[in-house]
This record gives C-alpha cells, sequence and structure tokens, in this order.
C-alpha cells in the first residue's frame, strides 16, 4: 500500500496489543474509583437525610412525634409533613449536619482509594518534579 493509498483516518479494529495490561488496569482502576466515589456520595446523602430527620425532628417536637410520622419535605424550602414550616435554626442544623454526615462517610472512602493509588492528587506530579529519581 502506498502513502496515496492509505486512509487519512483508520478507525479499523484495533490489535488487543496496542494497549498494554498496565494501562488497561489503570482505566479499570479509575473508572471503578470515580464511580464508586459517585455511589458513596449518594448513600451518604440519603443516609445523612435519615438521620438528621430522625435527630431534628426528635429534638425540636420530641421522638413520640417522629414515631407518628412527622417527616420533613420539600426540597427548596423545607417544611414538615403536617403542613409547619420548619424553623430557621433548625433548618440550619438539619443543613449542616447533613453535610457533617457525608463528609464523615465519602471522606474516609476517598482517603482510602488515595492510600491504594486508585485516586492521585496534584502532589504526585509536583513530587516528580522536584525529586527525578524519587521511586513510588
Amino acid at each position: 500500500m502506498t502513502q496515496q493509498d492509505k486512509p487519512i483516518l483508520d478507525y479499523g479494529p484495533r490489535h488487543s496489543s496496542d494497549v498494554g495490561p498496565s494501562v488497561s488496569m489503570a482505566c479499570l482502576g479509575a473508572i471503578f474509583a470515580f464511580g464508586s466515589t459517585i455511589v458513596v456520595f449518594l448513600v451518604a446523602c440519603r443516609l445523612g437525610y435519615w438521620v438528621m430527620q430522625r435527630v431534628v425532628i426528635s429534638l425540636a417536637f420530641g421522638a413520640d412525634r417522629y414515631a407518628a410520622g412527622l417527616r420533613v419535605v420539600g426540597k427548596q424550602d423545607l417544611h414538615l409533613s403536617d403542613g409547619t414550616p420548619l424553623g430557621y435554626g433548625w433548618k440550619w442544623v438539619y443543613m449542616l449536619g447533613l453535610f457533617a454526615c457525608v463528609l464523615l462517610v465519602a471522606a474516609p472512602y476517598v482517603l482510602l482509594l488515595q492510600k491504594f493509588g486508585l485516586l492521585r492528587n496534584g502532589d504526585d506530579e509536583r513530587e516528580e518534579k522536584e525529586n527525578p529519581q524519587h521511586e513510588r
């Protein structure tokens, strides 16, 4: 095949030998790390929602009202399932508690992924530039 007969863009199938096993495993590791981080974040949000709903209603109105079915509803303006608005201070308690619950679940998971080398931080590249002989 001459240079003129050669196609400009070749979308033909590639051989599996083009990509080494280390590159394939790195891609699988990255897909796992990012996908699982999203799942852990969503689970942590749901868990925090349940925990803080129980805490806020039990502290503000008593555990018997929570047991009777009183819940926090609404996404933009938090109010109770019986129609009464949730107090401003309790909204702050609810939101900060929800943030703390997500942080307590998601942050250790991300640190664990970094420890196993599945997530890298920006310091890795800086260390390589400063100390090129440094081996991981």
